[in-house]
């Protein structure tokens, strides 16, 4: 049974998301001429493609089987929580790239108390759901940390197609954070921001 701490995730994350964007269209400091910046932007990229495949890969590999099938292949086969880990690279590329390091500390701190509660209560459900299978898994493959060693590729599988479109859609909104981001910033370099953001109303 899911928990109401799991089946509020998304609706958490959204929230948290959203107060960023606030925070990050009502900072108008410029950054851009900063080799600091650019440099932190640029590692904020290479996260945010890194967090993109990664969703796409691990949401592959148990769409539609999540809690009928123990999946221990793939990024499973390495990582008990493969999309989580990929979530909080994807969540440090943004900040990264917004140029408000400010964030860094409390969203980590955020991230990793609340959904320290999730993979609990999902590690949980899971070992109901497929005891000794799971707490064999849980054994050998590390709950956040890859284990390359441990890699086994998967075979074959039959796919919902529909599924895995909007799978792959909701995997890569970190990707079109960082549009978001990159087109807010151009508006703020040419003062647009600026100035919609002081015109009195």
């Amino acid at each position: 049974m899911v928990t109401i701490i799991e089946r509020f995730r998304k609706p958490v994350s959204w929230v948290f998301g959203i107060m960023s964007a606030f925070l990050i269209v009502f900072s108008l400091s410029n950054h851009a001429t900063s080799m600091y910046f650019e440099l932190a932007e640029l590692v904020g990229l290479v996260l945010i493609i890194i967090a993109t495949l990664g969703r796409i890969w691990s949401s592959l590999h148990i769409v539609g089987s999540k809690n009928s099938v123990l999946c221990d292949i793939g990024p499973y086969s390495m990582c008990r929580n493969p999309l989580y880990v990929f979530s909080f690279l994807g969540m440090i590329g943004i900040i990264l790239v917004s140029g408000i390091l400010i964030l860094l500390p409390p969203s980590i701190i955020l991230f990793t108390v609340y959904y320290g509660f999730v993979v609990r209560k999902e590690e949980e459900r899971l070992l109901s759901l497929f005891g000794l299978n799971f707490q064999n898994y849980c054994s050998k493959t590390p709950r956040l940390l890859f284990r390359m060693s441990n890699y086994r590729p998967g075979g074959a599988v039959t796919v919902n197609l529909e599924l895995i479109q909007k799978r792959i859609i909701d995997a890569m909104w970190f990707l079109w954070l960082y549009f978001m981001l990159e087109i807010l910033e151009i508006f703020k370099n040419t003062h647009v921001v600026p100035i919609l953001l002081h015109t009195p109303f």
